[in-house]
């Protein structure tokens, strides 16, 4: 997934405003999180002088401001 201005909105509209429950690596659950934004960071690699996207990690940036991967997140449906 090539991650495009336009595939970065679709991921803001998609999450910013709802709601989710955290699952933590220790086995809690931490309920009824604000998300406020998020942040696609992207690894680059170079490969015959034509760069590409090798990775990238979907993280959620709470309303309290603390930082959540996408894969420890549950959302609640709508």
């Amino acid at each position: 997934m090539r991650m495009t201005k336009t595939g970065s909105e679709e991921l803001r509209n998609k999450y910013i405003g709802r709601k989710f429950r955290y699952h933590s690596k220790y086995g809690g659950v931490v309920e009824d999180i604000l998300c406020e934004d998020i942040c696609v960071c992207e690894t680059i690699q170079i490969k015959k002088g034509q760069p590409y996207i090798e990775s990238y990690e979907i993280s959620i940036i709470s309303d309290k401001r603390n930082v959540y991967d996408l894969n420890d997140v549950e959302f609640y449906e709508i």
